[in-house]
């Protein structure tokens, strides 16, 4: 099942627990409803992973301004991860030849990660997956 996403969570509720409002009023539910909760880069998991809070900033009277939920049996999983400059990298390029059905410059559709990797100059990615449990 495909992750549902609410954009305005007025009204998404998780065993009797708003998901909507002040993040903390939500975290404070939660945990007295005996919900486990994990700090994420962009808010909170609840259910190991299966919901996601995003709150626009770590401020205490921050809102939640969305919420994600993942199908049965599935949890996100991820990070942020810097990867250097591939074996094969060319010089950065300030303007890029988009070919349709091809790719942009070094990258080409259909290219695995690692090949890509290879030719880039280092850079930032979220490497996530969807866990079956």
């Amino acid at each position: 099942m495909p992750a549902r996403h609410a954009e305005d969570p007025d009204g998404v509720h998780f065993r009797g627990v708003q998901l909507s409002g002040a993040v903390t009023t939500v975290l404070n539910d939660s945990r007295a409803a005996g919900i486990e909760i994990t700090a994420d880069d962009s808010g909170w998991l609840l259910a190991d992973g299966a919901i996601a809070l995003y709150t626009p900033s770590a401020e205490s009277d921050a809102q939640v301004e969305a919420v994600t939920a993942f199908g049965p049996g599935h949890e996100k999983h991820g990070e942020i991860v810097f990867f250097p400059a591939g074996a094969d990298a060319t010089p950065t390029a300030s303007s890029h030849l988009v070919t349709p059905g091809t790719g942009v410059g070094s990258i080409m559709l259909g290219q695995h990660r690692d090949e890509i990797r290879r030719r880039l100059n280092g850079g930032l990615c979220s490497p996530w997956s969807m866990k079956s449990s």
